[in-house]
């Protein structure tokens, strides 16, 4: 079979003409030529000639190129014996072989194109569509991060400036009260001053007196008796070094802190991939979390209230020491003080709703919720333990479905109603009315409120219709 072909067609032929390919008969296929059936093939060969634009078969010598894509749109071949004819109708394909031909012509073309992985796994990643995705994801974290960084970062603030102000003043104090723990040489110089003077009164009384001379002794006077620091001052420098310290480390630890959450917001800015920033972020979110970086940031003022009240009790015992009238009025203030931190530690866990809390309030309400955890009633109406997180805890409550809830409902909706003051904020109230209607939680709010609001206006009617005018 003889090739009226280019040079490029040569190289086509020279590329697929010895590749043994069992072909199926499909779409855009013609038959070998009359007479040739080597035996090393079987069945219908198909011819793709998407890079062949014309094609004179002969078939005087059985060679021909083995394409593997089928293109019937641009396809032109002559078979013998039909030369000037064009073989434009696709034959039906062989549905007895069990196999499609365009799956067949992509199998073949994938065995034949040079270079071509075909074991190759496809990519276990997102793609460049997915971005949308990873952008919202990217915006909502930075600005959730950004709300809770923020505020450790003010209480660092607080905490530095607190620490230094607080620090200066302890060391003032420990420097006064440090001497009492070893011999004061101003003491010591004054009882050997009273040992002279009082061996100076002996010779005089000596030389004036009538009677026989005294012997003068000739030994010295004796050694100053040994130094035993008071247990007072033992304890009173033991809390306020113990409070230095203590301030101290709540300065290195909010600085190390600060430092910490600036490199944990810095993953938005290091990369503009939205996916590596994401996938950052969230590797770093969960050893935070696993580390419990929160929890020893919010425990960083802990430290400063210790330290504080170890100033306390050092400076009741040191006053008490001096004075006892002045160390009784200095103790009564600091035991109401401590009284009320005390207070303030329990309050959230006895009362949710409390507003006063401090950095010890999670810890208790931790521990409370693993030994004796407080129930709630979920959305479904079953019982569940409240989370062991105060801040979820509280949320998990205020959610609960109960009466007290429809109250803070009514009370809330009352109050925006009263505080709304421009005409362009009540037009927005009353275009969002309509929405809370829609469950029957809101039309039964609506309805209390609508309710309170008649009883109010005819306890107000009521109350002007009592009034007598004056003459």
């Amino acid at each position: 079979m003889a090739f009226a072909s280019t040079d490029h067609d040569l190289d086509l032929e020279s590329q697929y003409i010895s590749s043994p390919l069992r072909l199926v008969r499909g779409p855009g296929m013609c038959p070998p030529p009359t007479g040739w059936n080597p035996p090393e093939t079987e069945g219908i060969f198909k011819f793709a000639f998407r890079d062949i634009p014309r094609l004179e078969v002969d078939t005087a010598q059985p060679t021909f190129p083995l394409a593997t894509e089928i293109h019937p749109a641009d396809t032109a071949v002559h078979a013998p014996g039909q030369a000037g004819q064009v073989k434009d109708q696709a034959e039906p394909p062989d549905t007895e072989s069990g196999l499609d031909p365009s799956s067949a012509s992509n199998n073949q073309s994938a065995e034949s194109s040079p270079g071509k992985d075909i074991s190759k796994p496809e990519s276990q990643d997102f793609d460049s569509g997915a971005n949308t995705l990873w952008t919202l994801f990217k915006n909502e974290t930075q600005s959730h991060d950004e709300a809770r960084i923020q505020r450790l970062k003010d209480d660092m603030d607080g905490v530095l400036i607190f620490a230094g102000l607080f620090s200066a003043a302890l060391t003032s104090f420990i420097i006064d009260s440090k001497g009492n723990l070893k011999v004061n040489p101003a003491d010591q110089m004054v009882y050997y001053l009273q040992q002279n003077v009082a061996m100076l009164a002996q010779i005089s009384t000596q030389i004036s007196s009538i009677a026989p001379q005294i012997i003068i002794p000739s030994s010295l006077p004796p050694p100053y008796p040994a130094f035993n620091a008071s247990s007072s001052d033992i304890r009173v420098n033991a809390f306020w070094f113990m409070s230095l310290i203590f301030s101290l480390s709540a300065a290195l630890l909010a600085i190390l802190v600060q430092q910490w959450v600036r490199n944990y917001m810095h993953v938005f800015q290091r990369y503009s991939d939205p996916l590596k920033s994401a996938r950052l972020r969230q590797y770093l979110h969960e050893g935070s979390e696993k580390w419990y970086m929160p929890v020893v940031a919010e425990a960083l003022p802990g430290l400063l209230h210790v330290s504080l009240f170890l100033f306390f009790v050092g400076l009741g015992d040191f006053v008490l020491n001096i004075n006892i009238t002045v160390g009784q009025s200095t103790i009564v203030p600091i035991g109401l003080c401590g009284s009320l931190y005390v207070f303030a530690i329990f309050a959230p866990v006895m009362y949710p709703q409390s507003p006063y809390q401090n950095s010890f309030s999670g810890l208790v309400w931790y521990l409370v919720q693993r030994l004796h955890g407080r129930k709630y009633k979920d959305r479904d109406g079953s019982s569940k333990s409240v989370s062991a997180n105060m801040s979820q805890g509280q949320m998990q409550l205020a959610m609960e479905e109960t009466n007290e809830r429809m109250k803070r409902d009514q009370e809330a909706i009352r109050w925006l109603v009263d505080n709304l003051t421009e005409e362009t904020e009540m037009e927005s109230l009353v275009a969002a009315i309509p929405g809370s209607f829609n469950a029957k939680w809101g039309r039964d709010v609506w309805k209390r409120i609508s309710e309170e609001t008649q009883g109010e206006d005819k306890v107000t009617n009521g109350n002007r219709h009592a009034v007598v005018p004056l003459a």
